[in-house]
């Protein structure tokens, strides 16, 4: 699924969840420079870091709680891109993703780690008292506004994938990010109009494939 071009707003998806998590979103803001590069911050490997949140609650890139925060929110995010905008998975399919992606999570560190789609949400559930929108929170959301995608016409390729991953939130993510009813049409109307490109990322790799040395 992650391979899928259809799937680059899941990626958008997935930050958006991550600002919400003040232990996870700590390791981010004090030990990277996700003002100036945040794509090669998100392609990069956890460092062994740690430290103290504002309010002086310790966090470290290896709890074993935050891999799986990460980890559970990228599967997420991937699967609902998937979905959205490249074709139907059925429920039996999902809850397949969700185990083997947890057998990868766990071996790396995480623990507890949902494995179908109803222990996803019931995760979700469990770890939102957790969560808030702050002062950092909304930092990383300018800098991630801003992003220059390595895409053709990143300016409106910008616009639409982030509308587009936008439109991949929980109703209870979008509403913890306070986002307005405008940016929530916006963000509709972008995974329209993504929707109606999707067949394009289908046929472009046979293309690509079949294009002459």
């Amino acid at each position: 699924m992650p391979s899928s071009p259809a799937c680059s707003p899941a990626g958008c998806a997935r930050c958006w969840l991550q600002t919400l998590h003040p232990l996870a979103l700590a390791g981010v803001y004090d030990h990277s420079n996700f003002r100036q590069d945040l794509i090669a911050r998100a392609r990069s490997i956890h460092a062994p870091i740690r430290g103290h949140t504002p309010d002086g609650r310790a966090y470290a890139a290896a709890d074993p709680a935050l891999l799986t925060w990460v980890h559970v929110t990228e599967a997420y995010g991937f699967l609902q891109g998937y979905r959205r905008y490249c074709r139907a998975v059925p429920a039996a399919i999902a809850d397949r993703y969700y185990a083997e992606g947890r057998r990868v999570a766990e071996a790396l560190g995480a623990q507890a780690v949902p494995g179908s789609e109803r222990e996803v949400l019931d995760y979700f559930a469990q770890v939102r008292p957790q969560l808030q929108l702050d002062a950092r929170s909304r930092e990383v959301l300018a800098v991630l506004a801003g992003l220059r995608l390595p895409v053709p016409a990143a300016g409106l390729s910008r616009e639409l994938f982030l509308g587009a991953g936008a439109a991949l939130l929980p109703p209870w993510a979008s509403a913890m990010l306070r986002r307005s009813r405008v940016q929530r049409v916006q963000a509709a109307t972008s995974a329209r109009v993504l929707q109606g490109l999707s067949p394009l990322f289908r046929i472009a790799p046979q293309r690509l494939a079949q294009w002459p040395d």
